[in-house]
């Protein structure tokens, strides 16, 4: 792309525990104008949880890095995934408000009989299904409630709905 000058811009999926600094140029250079983080937690504890092989210090790297070269970032995020606490929340909320991606998401976690957790949930106590569940640690009610904090209280990034996202369109 960058030998053929290609006139384009272009958006993608970024993997936080995979990219470093020369892949953050040369998709700067080559044309990446935004990239879609699938951060889902800002606890490591969670991201264990969901079986993620990236950690908060990689989205700390990552999210400040792409920025430095011209890239936006958008963090997705999931409340209320079994063990979540108020706690790990907070930790959610500290990386968005320290790392700053350009935009981001809460949304609340669906308990989908079909998902690998889905088989945890006797240990979890999991209970309900789809958006009306409880588990051992919190329920949709309480996660909704604090996905309202997020939205009310973030300030270094800037919320963006679920519109069918397209953050090319920013």
């Amino acid at each position: 792309m960058i030998r053929k000058k290609y006139p384009f811009k272009w958006n993608s999926f970024y993997r936080a525990d995979h990219g470093d600094e020369e892949a953050v140029a040369l998709m700067a250079e080559s044309g990446c104008e935004g990239v879609f983080l699938g951060v889902e937690s800002g606890s490591d504890v969670m991201l264990k949880h969901m079986n993620k092989t990236a950690r908060r210090k990689h989205y700390e790297k990552a999210i400040p890095l792409l920025q430095q070269h011209g890239i936006s970032s958008y963090a997705s995020l999931i409340v209320g995934y079994p063990g979540e606490t108020e706690a790990t929340v907070q930790e959610t909320i500290d990386l968005i408000e320290g790392a700053k991606p350009d935009y981001f998401r809460a949304q609340l976690w669906y308990a989908d009989p079909l998902t690998p957790i889905w088989e945890r949930r006797d240990e979890f106590g999991i209970r309900g299904e789809a958006f009306n569940w409880w588990h051992n640690t919190m329920d949709s009610e309480t996660a909704c409630d604090h996905i309202d904090r997020m939205l009310l209280s973030v300030r270094n990034s800037t919320w963006m709905p679920q519109n069918g996202f397209e953050q090319w369109s920013t």
